[in-house]
């Protein structure tokens, strides 16, 4: 397929995505499904694209300014929007020129133009051809595409570097720009009363949520060593490494269907970020004991924690919402748990539960983990239209939803229990602030030291002080998404 047929593909993929609320890689999937005929290689091109496209889109709309405004006689023609497709004309030129590992377009064609040692004869070619303009006007284009993007490199190398000269508001301004990290977001992180950034720690931050997120398994460690199922991923031509902090986690080097690989059809390996398995571990549940994991979902840290147990004790797989809660049977028997019940919660079934005095729900659970509904913030590089649907509004509302939560679960925990309040979100409002104001409520509620606990499983981390009961994982740092857990006890 050409170049420019393949844009005109990925305008109008780019298009629907952003018309829609569902997610990103569902619109491109049923796209996909709909026109057959894009081959494998192609398909590749246009997700590789898509996603590179929305992660960056501020600053694709900057540069796109810098393209013409008129287009050839077919473009015209076209059903795409002049819009979308200067947006992901820009795209391409940016992942052309930038030398990004998380989108080269170049490599991704290679296949189809063996025969070719440079791309920028075609590159050009295909400019000429999109916009009805001449092969020198074209050439410019990826020209002034470049300048503005070292003019923008070299105003936050400067606002990072002299803070005299540049106000926060400035520097904040640039990093909207140049990472695609919404202002009010941007704000509301940089300024956040809990803790502080330094300008170069942030820029850091804004830039790791403009990048693809890595691919993370979790090793089914009752079934076999994490390294020997490495071994066994390489024989399958799986390459994985070693992650940096979960003793069960092995990070894909490439993406990988995993539900085709025959290590995932027994049970022995599961999708699961790395923060994600980090959560459990904050929870640490004793063998043989109760847990309720109150927000559930579909499962992934409910199986981790079974599998912490040594399937030993009782866990309660809850949540309000059936679709993904009926996930939970099916995942157990590939793992052959018999710990793990399912339950979809009303208020109707809890004051049953409560009444029966058979169940944790009436004596009291020894864990419970919430791992509460976010804005997603944490999780902005594997949907990163997300971010610009945030507002106050939204994130107020997620806050007194998640306080709602801790005050209604909390009370089903025994007196010597732990609790884990846990999120994907980056943000203080829906993690420091919800704890602050459950604790302020709940005076049994007294902070207890995650660095002992994730000791236990081997795992450090350089800034978790001796009594630090919070634990932010940030993908600048720590590489997995971000998340937010805190682990608080109730007295006895």
């Amino acid at each position: 397929m050409k170049i420019n047929t393949l844009l005109s593909h990925a305008a109008e993929l780019f298009k629907l995505v952003v018309d829609s609320e569902l997610p990103a890689d569902h619109i491109a999937s049923r796209y996909f499904r709909s026109k057959k005929y894009i081959g494998s290689g192609d398909r590749k091109f246009l997700s590789g694209l898509l996603f590179y496209t929305l992660r960056n889109l501020t600053f694709i709309e900057h540069l796109a300014v810098c393209l013409p405004t008129t287009f050839s006689a077919d473009y015209q023609k076209s059903e795409n929007t002049p819009s979308a497709v200067r947006k992901v004309v820009a795209s391409y030129l940016l992942g052309s020129i930038s030398e990004d590992p998380s989108f080269d377009p170049d490599s991704l064609l290679k296949r189809f133009y063996k025969q070719l040692d440079s791309f920028d004869e075609l590159r050009i070619q295909t400019l000429s051809e999109i916009f009805g303009i001449g092969i020198s006007e074209a050439e410019n284009l990826p020209v002034e595409i470049a300048k503005s993007v070292d003019i923008i490199d070299s105003q936050l190398i400067d606002a990072e570097e002299n803070e005299e000269s540049f106000t926060d508001n400035q520097f904040l301004g640039l990093i909207e720009r140049r990472y695609s990290l919404p202002l009010l977001l941007a704000e509301k992180l940089y300024k956040n009363q809990y803790f502080s950034f330094s300008r170069s720690d942030f820029k850091d931050l804004a830039a790791s949520t403009s990048l693809p997120a890595e691919i993370f398994i979790r090793c089914n460690s009752r079934r076999d060593s994490r390294e020997n199922i490495q071994r066994n991923l390489l024989k399958q031509g799986i390459e994985t490494s070693i992650a940096d902090f979960s003793p069960v986690a092995l990070s894909l080097k490439s993406r990988t269907p995993l539900n085709q690989v025959v290590l995932y059809k027994k049970g022995l390996i599961e999708p699961q970020d790395e923060g994600s398995q980090i959560v459990s571990y904050a929870l640490s549940p004793a063998p043989k004991t109760t847990v309720l994991d109150a927000c559930a979902g579909a499962g992934g840290k409910t199986l981790h924690i079974a599998a912490l147990q040594n399937d030993s004790g009782t866990v309660y797989a809850c949540d309000t919402e059936n679709i993904r809660l009926k996930e939970i049977p099916v995942r157990s028997k590939r793992y052959k748990y018999k710990s793990i019940s399912s339950v979809l919660l009303t208020d109707k079934i809890i004051e049953k539960l409560s009444a029966d005095k058979s169940t944790p729900f009436s004596s009291g659970f020894d864990y419970i983990l919430i791992d509460a509904p976010c804005s997603g913030t944490g999780t902005i590089r594997r949907s990163p239209m997300q971010k610009f649907k945030i507002d106050e509004k939204v994130l107020k509302e997620f806050a007194d939803l998640q306080l709602d939560i801790l005050e209604i679960y909390s009370q089903f925990l025994k007196p010597g229990g732990v609790i884990v309040y846990a999120t994907c979100s980056l943000m203080t409002e829906e993690n420091d602030a919800v704890v602050e104001r459950f604790m302020n409520n709940h005076t049994e509620f007294a902070p207890d030291s995650l660095k002992p606990v994730l000791a236990q499983h081997k795992i450090s981390f350089p800034k978790l002080a001796d009594d630090d009961f919070k634990l932010r994982l940030l993908p600048s740092i720590h590489g997995c998404d971000g998340f937010f857990m805190a682990r608080l006890k109730k007295g006895k």
